[in-house]
């Protein structure tokens, strides 16, 4: 019989847990897996991104459309419930901070027949490790994207090594090492360029972006950014403050001609195409999609030490590892990237493109559909 899996996601925006979700969702094997999303925000605090692409899938979204106060979480409990006890899933997994919090919450009223999987994607916060400490017990298992988020959660939140399943992220490697949706991005945005980075992702303080801008902005006053330099971040705001606090960084070194916003695609490939290199700067992360991504497309990645605590990105052979927080050292990172010849660059594209091989979805999809066939279903 096929096995019915409950997803709990936090949203169905553009990010990266959930375009892992969606992959996930998308590869399994419909005749053994019958997925099921449910997300918890929807248009009144997220955008949709990714609903029409589950729909035509035939995938079933159920959307409780939550806002932000505690009484809209007590809702969200309740839709848990009552969705898990409408289709009996044999796996419940949440993807996403609310996700699992509010998933483990609901468990004393969820169906006795589901397993319980949580998930961990990103560094625990000394709160959100306490809840771990609290509440893992309650897990079947819990998948971690990254070796380092497992060794964390089994010394600060005390979990069994035994349930600590670790799975890396998947891309779908044909879609960033093919040519893009539109070749002629660099073209129309920055015809006069020399060298071209870009940064994906979204405008908050898990990102920190304004850091990048800092950097540019050394750079400029140490007269070392050349008029032909051009930095793009993509991605849509989260934090209100984040964003302020990039506008200002902007305005602060007058670098309105040199760093460029633009909102969230749906094509980041053509920005991968169009750059130079990739930039990926934030505090830390679990296994980010964004080097993954720019590698696909044969592109090297700056990237934070903390970022890259996944060791995706090789020092020299396929990017730059910088101490994290250290915008002095990240200018003279991509000062020496703006002076190497074009040839220098390419060349680090074979490299690049080997090593996101090894991040593919069919991998992903393969490593989910082996774990939830170990699991015993009525």
């Amino acid at each position: 019989m096929k096995q019915r899996i409950l997803y709990v996601a936090d949203s169905l925006m553009a990010g990266g847990i959930e375009s892992q979700l969606v992959a996930l969702a998308l590869g399994l094997d419909r005749a053994h897996f019958e997925p099921h999303v449910l997300s918890l925000y929807g248009p009144r605090a997220r955008d949709l991104r990714y609903a029409p692409t589950l729909r035509e899938a035939a995938i079933p979204i159920y959307l409780p459309d939550l806002g932000w106060s505690a009484r809209e979480k007590l809702r969200g409990i309740t839709a848990i419930v009552r969705t898990a006890h409408a289709i009996h899933p044999h796996v419940i997994q949440a993807e996403g901070y609310h996700a699992n919090l509010l998933t483990r919450l609901a468990w004393p009223f969820l169906p006795r027949s589901a397993s319980l999987f949580g998930t961990l994607r990103g560094v625990n916060s000394p709160k959100q490790m306490r809840y771990e400490r609290l509440s893992a017990w309650m897990c079947s298992r819990i998948i971690v994207n990254a070796p380092h988020l497992g060794t964390d959660l089994a010394k600060r939140g005390h979990v069994a090594p035994r349930k600590i399943i670790y799975i890396p992220n998947g891309i779908d490697i044909q879609r960033f090492s093919h040519p893009p949706h539109d070749p002629q991005l660099r073209a129309s945005l920055a015809p006069d360029a020399r060298r071209v980075f870009v940064s994906l992702g979204r405008i908050s303080f898990e990102k920190n972006m304004h850091w990048l801008v800092e950097a540019f902005g050394l750079l400029k006053r140490r007269g070392q950014l050349a008029s032909d330099v051009r930095l793009f971040i993509v991605g849509p705001p989260h934090h209100q403050e984040a964003e302020q606090l990039l506008q200002q960084s902007i305005a602060r070194y007058d670098l309105k001609d040199s760093v460029i916003l633009h909102p969230a695609t749906p094509y980041p490939e053509d920005y991968y195409a169009a750059c130079d290199a990739a930039v990926l700067f934030s505090p830390n992360e679990g296994m980010p999609n964004v080097p993954l991504e720019a590698m696909a497309a044969g592109k090297p990645v700056v990237i934070s030490d903390g970022a890259n605590a996944a060791a995706v990105v090789d020092h020299g052979a396929t990017g730059w590892v910088v101490p994290t927080g250290d915008t002095a050292a990240l200018a003279e990172t991509l000062r020496q990237v703006i002076d190497l010849p074009d040839t220098a660059l390419a060349a680090m594209a074979g490299a690049c493109q080997e090593q996101a091989a090894k991040y593919s979805i069919a991998n992903l999809v393969e490593r989910y559909s082996g774990l939830y066939r170990s699991l015993r279903c009525p």
